[in-house]
């Protein structure tokens, strides 16, 4: 019944018989100003008292004079509200979680998403993200308070950056390019919403990863374009800092691989040495980054002649070893990247790269990578084996 009335007092002191609001107006002075709205030093003094309540434009012409934040009108305005309800006979309900409460809900199912796509559950990420959108759009359009609003926007973009992680590693670079674009435009729109530069970033990666895939490991000046495009992107990405080693290692890896294929030595290097920086600067928690990262300079150090590839694979594997959990993503993209340097070293193809290649094509198959399948196959026939 008093909700306006007590969440005014956030707005004022009270010294005697004297008010004094946002330390500027006095209750006189901030009724002339509003007299135009009708309300007088009178009218404004039962509200106070919570004895009258403003009308929405009267309350909105008083937040301005104040000059309030928004999030302390949707208070207001939220007040205002239940009091109306509440002088004509309806008691509201309320929700049985607060908004904290939802978000921490909403958080920990993006953290599942999240621990999901780690384990190489990518198909069951691009399935659970669609449910998890719309029921992160549904509560925003519930939620009146803009500092809980902007949580719940940075956590959808967050939900829209792990379908397009997933939707990366699992399709082929041409069924993905279809996907990627409305993702990332969706979270650049929340990254300039909420001022979110790591989801700006991630937008950026994901999107240098689909330039990059359409390449399909091939040096071609027909391809040359995907390449130069995907650089050009995690360019980008890379100019706006990002603070977190796992972003670095994203966009050091795109470098790195795009610069392989545009046979631009330079930039591997450049690639080779942020890389190893970043690693030594990780702690354990972002151990299942490093082997993808691990992967690309050996791939560069083959296609460059260096035969220190041999050892950047092992380095790889010995990681590798170190994660907690099984993720037949990264084996399938380890065993991909093996199999690489091996061809880019001219190496024979003999029996070990043969069963990798049928393990490689049995993890792609059963966990639905697509682009994988697409890879172990053609290798596979190039072969003349019979699968």
């Amino acid at each position: 019944m008093y909700e306006l009335r007590d969440a005014l007092t956030k707005h004022y002191v009270k010294r005697g018989n004297k008010f004094l609001f946002n330390n500027t107006f006095t209750l006189n002075k901030l009724a002339m100003e509003m007299w135009k709205e009708g309300i007088d030093s009178s009218a404004l003094s039962r509200i106070l008292r919570g004895e009258k309540l403003f009308s929405q434009s009267q309350l909105i012409s008083f937040s301005k004079l104040l000059q309030l934040s928004s999030e302390a009108i949707d208070i207001l305005l939220d007040a205002l509200q239940k009091d109306y309800l509440a002088r004509r006979g309806f008691q509201l309900i309320s929700n049985p979680y607060s908004s904290i409460d939802v978000i921490d809900l909403v958080r920990d199912e993006v953290n599942s998403i999240y621990m999901a796509r780690e384990r190489g559950l990518t198909g069951f990420v691009m399935d659970r993200t669609n449910a998890v959108i719309k029921n992160i759009e549904n509560i925003i359009l519930k939620e009146n308070k803009t500092i809980y609003k902007n949580e719940l926007y940075r956590l959808l973009g967050e939900i829209y950056s792990e379908k397009s992680y997933a939707s990366g590693c699992t399709l082929t670079p041409e069924e993905n390019m279809e996907v990627i674009f409305p993702l990332v435009e969706k979270q650049i729109e929340l990254a300039k919403l909420t001022n979110d530069i790591d989801l700006y970033i991630k937008a950026k990666i994901h999107l240098a990863f689909a330039f990059y895939a359409q390449g399909n490991y091939q040096v071609s000046r027909k391809n040359n374009y995907f390449y130069s495009t995907s650089l050009h992107f995690i360019q980008e990405a890379i100019a706006l800092e990002p603070k977190s080693t796992i972003l670095k290692l994203l966009c050091w890896r795109l470098v790195a691989l795009n610069s392989i294929y545009l046979n631009k030595k330079y930039i591997f290097i450049s690639a080779k040495q942020n890389i190893n920086r970043a690693i030594n600067n990780m702690d354990i928690s972002g151990f299942s980054f490093i082997p993808w990262a691990l992967d690309s300079i050996a791939r560069g150090q083959s296609f460059f002649g260096d035969d220190n590839a041999l050892k950047t694979i092992e380095r790889t594997k010995d990681f590798n070893a170190k994660i907690s959990w099984d993720d037949p993503l990264r084996e399938a993209a380890i065993i991909r990247n093996e199999l690489e340097v091996f061809k880019n070293l001219k190496t024979r193809f003999d029996t070990y790269c043969y069963k990798q290649a049928h393990r490689g094509l049995e993890l792609a198959k059963n966990f639905g990578f697509s682009r994988y399948t697409v890879y172990f196959n053609a290798l596979l026939n190039s072969t003349n084996k019979i699968i």
